[in-house]
């Protein structure tokens, strides 16, 4: 006998609105996945677009920034951007006009700057595929960097020259910007845009890494210092800046019973002039000094960082340098560092020397630069002659004789046996050229709206 199921009313159509939910469901998904895709093609697509001008800023970062270094290939002089008035563009064309506010290319900071003196030059790049279209460099400054370095305010003292001393801004403390002891601070900015129009506009904040200054034409860096000054007439030592700078002492120290005993012992001293005015002009620097002046491992950390950048490192045992023209030319100065005793006898040198050992020169020997002898602490000059030093000397003991690290600064000395016509003059040109070469820190780095 046949069954028939009677169906209710109620449940009729059921199966449907289920359809059409799931239907509804999985076209959400399709439209969100499609959507999704899209997206994703669009950023993949903006990415393409933009990386190629983020690669030229960073390219131009990079040539901005090895072209202040002073034996670069077309090298931008420091002197260009000596004061915050200063800038200088380096351009993939001279048609690129980066002060024009017409120009698509502009530089939306130029107007508020406050550059009065532009300088512009041509890129090192000009076979990129990608090229960037300008590299800016300038001093770093409040105006020019937004950086209220004193919380002082921007519109305060906008102008005045950030410093950097190894481990800080340093903002127009009397002791750093007089002295010099900190370095100054470099802004380079590259700007790059691509055929799409999608553009970059990075900056690097960069600082030097070399010196923070010679404090006298001789500085003794510790207590008690040795001083055996020769007895020649033509004998002169000179803190009065041969490089048109700021002048320093004749001879520099870090106390006052340093500066009492040095200069009762000198056999002439008016031959002694610089800074101070009177003679003898031997001076207790201590106050300006950098914290790293004070230290064992100041010191240490100095001649360690210059020695990374030695043309010629030679080892203990080994008092002479070799090649052709090893001590270094007028054209091309070279940074020499000794891990023992150095002689350069009657030998004429251009550059840097670090001697970790004992410094000997003899009368006829001459050297236009900086002499660090850090280590030993201790030179010696024999002979009478017509040689110079023109430059700075610059004497730390910081190990005992057996080469162990002390646990403070010990007491240099200099013994000058026989003056003749020789003597030394300060000349932050001679040191300064050396330190330009040497590279820059990269202290910060950012993308800056265009």
């Amino acid at each position: 006998m046949a069954r028939h199921c009677k169906q209710n009313k109620s449940e009729r159509g059921v199966a449907l609105i289920m359809a059409l939910f799931v239907l509804a469901i999985l076209s959400l998904v399709g439209i969100t996945y499609m959507t999704s895709s899209t997206l994703e093609t669009k950023i993949n697509s903006n990415s393409r677009n933009a990386y190629p001008a983020f690669y030229a800023a960073e390219a131009g970062l990079e040539e901005g920034t090895y072209r202040l270094i002073g034996n670069a290939v077309n090298s931008v002089a420091q002197s260009l951007v000596d004061t915050p008035s200063e800038v200088v563009y380096i351009r993939q064309s001279s048609s690129i006009n980066p002060t024009d506010s017409s120009s698509p290319y502009y530089d939306t900071e130029y107007a508020s700057s406050n550059f009065s003196t532009v300088t512009y030059a041509a890129t090192n790049q000009s076979s990129n595929l990608m090229p960037y279209q300008w590299v800016k460099i300038s001093m770093k400054t409040k105006r020019v960097s937004g950086h209220d370095v004193d919380n002082t305010g921007l519109t305060t003292n906008p102008d005045v020259p950030v410093y950097y001393d190894g481990a800080e801004y340093l903002y127009s403390p009397p002791t750093i910007n007089a002295t010099k002891t900190g370095f100054r601070v470099y802004q380079v900015t590259a700007f790059a845009q691509a055929t799409s129009g999608a553009g970059y506009k990075l900056r690097r904040e960069i600082s030097t890494s070399g010196f923070p200054g010679q404090p006298g034409a001789i500085f003794f860096n510790g207590p008690s210092p040795t001083f055996n000054a020769p007895n020649s007439n033509p004998y002169w030592v000179n803190g009065n800046d041969g490089g048109g700078g700021t002048n320093k002492p004749a001879i520099a120290v870090t106390t006052d019973a340093a500066d009492t005993a040095i200069s009762a012992g000198l056999p002439r001293p008016t031959h002694y002039i610089g800074s101070g005015g009177s003679t003898p002009d031997v001076q207790n620097v201590s106050s300006s000094l950098p914290s790293s002046y004070t230290t064992v491992q100041g010191m240490e950390d100095l001649a360690n960082n210059i020695a990374s950048y030695a043309h010629g490192t030679y080892a203990s045992g080994t008092t002479t340098c070799s090649g052709s023209n090893c001590w270094g030319t007028s054209a091309n100065p070279k940074i020499n560092v000794f891990n023992g005793d150095c002689d350069l006898g009657n030998g004429t040198g251009y550059g840097i020397l670090v001697v970790r050992g004992n410094f000997h020169m003899q009368g006829n020997g001459s050297f236009y630069g900086l002499i660090l002898v850090v280590g030993q602490g201790t030179m010696d000059f024999n002979g009478g002659g017509n040689g110079e030093i023109q430059g700075g000397i610059f004497v730390a003991k910081t190990r005992d004789a057996s080469g162990n690290l002390l646990s403070s600064l010990g007491s240099p000395s200099i013994d000058w046996n026989g003056g003749g016509g020789n003597g030394v003059t300060y000349n932050s040109g001679l040191i300064n050229q050396n330190f330009t070469n040497m590279g820059f820190l990269k202290l910060a780095y950012k993308e800056i709206a265009q």
